[in-house]
């Protein structure tokens, strides 16, 4: 029990004080030096005595509980009303006065402790223990009080820069203000409000920082980082009495300082951080030093959450309107003025400085504007029902009068699924001087979303995935509003006051939502959520999701106050129009948002579109094409832009090319290829057909389907029917099994299985760890508290004896208290569910009175949330501390008390087990039906498990069908089974002659590669002749012309000859005439006359 571990942990402080020194000095130790020098080092304290004063307050903070806000104790004897929210803050010092007020007049004896500890832990209906007041909680941080009212709201004073979260505070104001509007006559579409972040978001780790002087405020260096410098951060934790952040410490503090004292870089090497991107000095006094304009996605969750919350702050997307839910009435939503998050001069829109504060102050404290006497209190309940009462006076109504009471069964038409977005738009665009802030938004949206190729919407929604030490779980939050790392405890909480305000908006709006996916899949076994799911997924036909775009995208919606305090962000994409898969970006359309943690329910779209059908569906496709004929109508999807919006990536790539020519990218070229192929990879049939004939089949066979690709029928849908889901009022498709079944593989019995290191009990209808049973069952005998001993392999069929035995030492173990807390506060909402399932199955009746039966057990139920509103929580266990450190009583007394109180509660919990085992369960005393009916629920229903009976079941092979119906006349598996065979036939067929024609293509172009190669052969054969003749009449060439040339060197070579020889002849000849010339000359005149005449002769 808390308790037990409270007085365990306050005998041992010096022990755990002692280990958190470990963990914090281990790496520095092995190094050499004595721990306490090391820790120093790693704390950057100098004196000792400070070192092990900050390690006592973070042993302190260990014991208290709640470490998200801390201060020291001697600052807070000092300074009572500096750190807060004060009723919250669990180092806060309550008076005795106080304690003994809430405890009343018997004081505080031992059984005004138990009496106040089981209203803590063992019943989550909302109630306050400490008020909500003006001097010490809203004026709390304010140095001095001032004489008026007034001066507290003067801007050049600064008298109050930062007040600390109330949720209280806040609505009180807004309630009265709406209150007012409507009582002077005004309508709700004439009230227009400002807004800030900062009164309706937990933004209380920026206050100490905005308090402190400008000059030691920090700088954009300091906050954009993935970890806290330790250099600074003791600094402020010490000026601050508290620590900045708790989870995970050890490693935050080791890592940065290992960082920041080695060569490594804090990103990667050769990255850097750009700070200015991330984060700004800020001058302005109403901020923290600085201002961020993004988050540094590396970010540790500590730093993350400092920057997001700043961002949410003075960037953070401001709402057009807030939607105030009350249980069982229509919501009322009022307009907001400001589209900026701060003034012109810097100040914020806060309740404080948009003058909200002091016209409520001036409507109902008396002595405004002087300081009242004695102390105001906000009490927003009142101001909440003086609202809805002006209201219903307004509007001439009774509460609840436009509130539908929910059917059992849900009926919907095929026209829910279908939306003309392009006639919408130009209705709007006729009529845009009328418009509301939210049908603008959605107007744009609209717009840009049917001029938008599927292949470039980018990715809307974005996670905090890539936190550092986070990533495991950072993307179940969203970025913009992630405050940093929560305890388990605090997630499932945060879930189960998420959904139900869901629920609740959905059903005060009209609009028509149900669970679904995991959700669905888990509420089957126990009308609860998986314990390891991150977030819940409901759906929406496509009609109701544009009604959610165009009345309430961008609102704020302010859970009813008699049920929590949370507040919840409504986002729907801008792409919403595109209904196929596309690039992956988008499978969800919007979010609900709890603004205090980024936890979201995903919500998805079903409607017609052109992706390609699920291959579960083809014998309906067979249907539809056996029984078409030349009269069937050809539907067209009415959302696309023709040569456009309709094309494929490759044929946009196309059009892109012929229009731009190189100017096209790479890097588009790739991101339209890449998304071809991924196309092209699906195996599905129908991925052949043409994006108009998908659409007009899938029109045809009815079959809708959200960006996620997953397809579900119309008759699988509807009728939806009613249940509870985490003890709201909630529907579920018609054959909810046959659903999940296509989605996941869903075991036939309800009975004893592990899944995600968990075991769902039967008999006790909820999952719990594998660890924490093997320590509740003490197998092995090893617990000193446990007084029994539960073989571990008889869980699959425990004795009823046994389950008796395991609820007691579930009572007693300190280390199961949450679990036995829980199996408490969820008893009435299991129940409830076997009953249901039960009566769903029930055959004996007919389909009206099984109806009639069912109608009546569903209505009129009120169940709590299973866990307390964050808020209230934090607040008990403040006081719960407080309790403890002031009692007269002694501990082991007060152990024995609650030891009881638990056994007591055992025994309470076996009793209704029992009794439904039994069936002697009083359905309407112990379930709160509005008017207790004469109905014996026992005497109905499909009986498939009971407590200790060792039996086997099936109850979830098929969805429950009525009395004289089959499964297969509610599945049409007859239907089925014939176009399925036709469907299998055709393709077969189809198959066979496609085989017969890639044959006969083998076969032609086996023939046509064997003419091909003939012909080469002959070609080769031909070319070789060809090569061979020509090399012929070259070679006889070549020799005819070396004949020529030789001839023609033999003929000069004899004419050079006969040259030579005539040349000799001639110069013989001359030599000859020379000789004879010189005789001559020695001759008489008679003798040559005689030679001459005789040559002539």
């Amino acid at each position: 029990m808390v308790s037990m571990r409270t007085f365990s942990r306050q005998k041992k402080m010096a022990v755990i004080a002692a280990l958190c020194s470990a963990v914090l000095v281990y790496a520095l130790v092995r190094s050499g030096g004595s721990p306490l020098a090391a820790s120093q080092r790693i704390l950057q304290v100098k004196a000792p005595q400070q070192y092990l004063h900050n390690l006592w307050q973070d042993s302190w903070g260990l014991i208290a509980g709640d470490r998200d806000q801390r201060g020291s104790s001697r600052a807070q004897v000092e300074q009572p009303c500096k750190f807060l929210p004060a009723a919250v803050q669990p180092r806060f010092r309550l008076t005795r006065e106080q304690v003994l007020g809430v405890l009343g007049k018997g004081g505080m004896t031992l059984e005004s402790i138990v009496q106040f500890y089981r209203r803590w832990r063992f019943d989550t209906t909302l109630r306050y223990v400490l008020p909500s007041s003006l001097k010490h909680g809203l004026l709390g941080r304010v140095v001095e009080l001032p004489a008026f009212l007034g001066d507290v709201f003067q801007r050049e004073k600064l008298l109050m820069k930062t007040y600390d979260y109330d949720p209280r505070i806040t609505s009180a104001v807004y309630y009265d203000a709406v209150g007012a509007a409507l009582a002077a006559d005004a309508t709700i579409d004439d009230i227009v409000f400002p807004f800030s972040w900062y009164d309706w978001a937990d933004l209380s780790i920026l206050n100490d920082f905005i308090d402190l002087p400008q000059s030691e405020k920090p700088t954009a260096d300091w906050v954009v980082n993935r970890y806290f410098p330790v250099d600074d951060l003791f600094k402020y934790e010490s000026a601050f009495g508290r620590n900045l952040f708790d989870t995970d410490r050890a490693r935050g503090l080791v890592a940065e300082y290992y960082h920041s004292r080695t060569k490594f870089p804090p990103i990667a090497p050769g990255a850097a951080i750009d700070a200015d991107r991330y984060c700004r000095n800020s001058t302005n006094p109403f901020l923290p030093g600085f201002e961020c304009p993004e988050v540094f996605p590396q970010a540790r969750p500590e730093v993350y959450h400092l920057q997001a919350r700043t961002r949410l702050y003075t960037r953070g997307p401001i709402p057009y309107s807030l939607t105030f839910l009350k249980l069982d009435a229509p919501s009322i939503t009022v307009q907001i003025s400001n589209t900026e998050a701060l003034q012109k001069d810097g100040t914020p829109y806060n309740i404080a400085y948009s003058g909200m504060l002091e016209a409520y102050l001036k409507r109902n404290v008396k002595s405004f504007p002087k300081m009242p006497r004695r102390d105001y209190y906000f009490e927003n309940l009142p101001k909440f029902e003086n609202m809805w009462d002006a209201y219903f006076q307004r509007a001439n109504k009774g509460p609840g009068s436009e509130t539908v009471r929910k059917p059992l069964f849900l009926n919907l038409t095929e026209a829910d699924f279908e939306f003309d977005a392009f006639t919408k738009l130009r209705q709007l665009q006729a009529n845009q001087a009328n418009l509301t802030a939210h049908q603008k938004g959605y107007m744009t949206a609209l717009n840009y979303s049917l001029h938008s190729h599927y292949a470039d919407c980018d990715k809307f929604f974005t996670e905090a995935g890539d936190s550092t030490d986070y990533q495991h779980l950072g993307h179940h939050f969203d970025s913009r509003f992630f405050r940093g790392a929560i305890s388990y405890g605090e997630i499932r909480a945060r879930l189960d006051a998420l959904i139900r305000a869901w629920l609740s908006f959905t059903n005060s709006s009209n609009l028509v939502t149900w669970v679904a996916h995991g959700s669905m899949y888990a509420w089957m076994y126990d009308g609860l959520a998986f314990p390891w799911d991150g977030d819940h997924d409901v759906q929406m036909p496509i009609r109701h999701l544009h009604m959610l775009a165009e009345r309430f995208n961008q609102t704020v919606v302010v859970d009813d106050p008699t049920v929590g305090n949370g507040r919840y962000f409504i986002d729907v994409t801008s792409s919403i129009t595109s209904r196929v898969h596309g690039n992956g970006k988008n499978n969800i359309d919007a979010r609900f948002i709890d603004v205090d943690s980024g936890l979201y329910v995903d919500i998805t779209g079903l409607s017609v579109s052109s992706d390609p059908v699920n291959m579960r569906y083809d014998w309906l496709v067979e249907k539809f094409w056996q029984e078409r004929n030349n009269g069937t109508a050809f539907y067209r999807d009415p959302n696309i832009i023709p040569g456009y919006t309709d094309l494929t990536p490759k044929e946009l790539l196309e059009k892109e090319k012929s229009e731009k020519g190189n100017g096209v990218t790479e890097l588009r070229i790739n991101h339209l290829t890449d998304l071809q192929n991924e196309l092209n990879s699906d195996g599905n049939d129908f991925a052949k057909l043409s994006a108009a004939e998908r659409y007009n089949l899938n029109k045809h066979i009815k079959v809708y389907n959200c960006r996620n690709k997953h397809f579900t029928t119309f008759e699988e849908i509807s009728p939806l029917r009613l249940t509870y889901f985490h003890g709201m009022p909630a529907y579920i498709p018609n054959q909810y099994l046959k659903i999940l079944r296509a989605e996941y593989r869903v075991p036939d019995s309800f009975k004893t299985m592990s899944y995600h290191e968990s075991t769902f009990l039967p008999e006790f209808r909820l999952w719990v760890l594998d660890k924490q049973l093997d320590r509740v069952t003490n197998s092995d005998s090893s617990s000193t508290i446990a007084e029994h001993t539960i073989p571990r392999d008889h869980i699959e069929g425990l004795t009823t004896n046994e389950v008796k035995l395991l609820l007691q030492n579930i009572a007693v173990l300190p280390e199961a208290e949450d679990l036995f807390v829980y199996l408490w506060n969820t008893r009435h909402i299991t129940l409830f569910r076997q009953k249901e399932i039960e009566l769903q199955y029930e055959k004996t009746l007919s389909r009206k009175k099984k109806a009639d039966l069912l109608d009546t057990f569903v209505r009129g139920r009120r169940f709590n949330g299973i866990y307390k509103d964050i808020f209230q929580e934090r607040m008990e266990t403040n006081f719960w501390n407080n309790l403890l450190s002031m009692a007269d009583v002694s501990f082991p007394q007060v152990l024995d008390e609650l030891r009881k109180l638990h056994l007591n509660l055992a025994k309470e919990l076996f009793r209704i087990n029992s009794e439904m085992a039994m069936k002697e369960l009083d359905w309407a005393a112990e379930f709160g039906e509005e008017t207790p009916g004469r109905i014996n629920f026992n005497k109905y229903g499909e009986h498939f498990f009971s407590m200790g009976e060792r039996s086997s079941n099936a109850i979830f092979a098929s969805d429950p069908v009525d009395r004289g119906q089959s499964i297969s006349d509610l599945y049409r598996t007859d239907l089925e089974d014939k176009f399925k065979s036709k469907y299998n036939d055709r393709k077969t067929a189809a198959e066979m002659e496609r085989k017969r024609k890639e044959e006969e293509e083998r076969k032609r172009k086996e023939e046509e590669e064997r003419k091909r190669k003939e012909e080469e052969e002959r070609k080769r054969k031909e070319e070789e002749e060809e090569r061979k003749k020509k090399e012929e009449e070259e070679r006889k060439r070549k020799e005819e012309e070396e004949e020529r040339k030789r001839k023609e060197e033999e003929g000069r070579k004899r004419k050079e000859e006969e040259d030579e020889l005539n040349r000799k002849e001639d110069e013989e000849h001359r030599q000859s005439k020379h000789e004879e010339h010189q005789r001559q000359e020695d001759v008489s005149p008679v003798q040559v006359q005689v030679e001459s005449i005789k040559e002539r002769d």
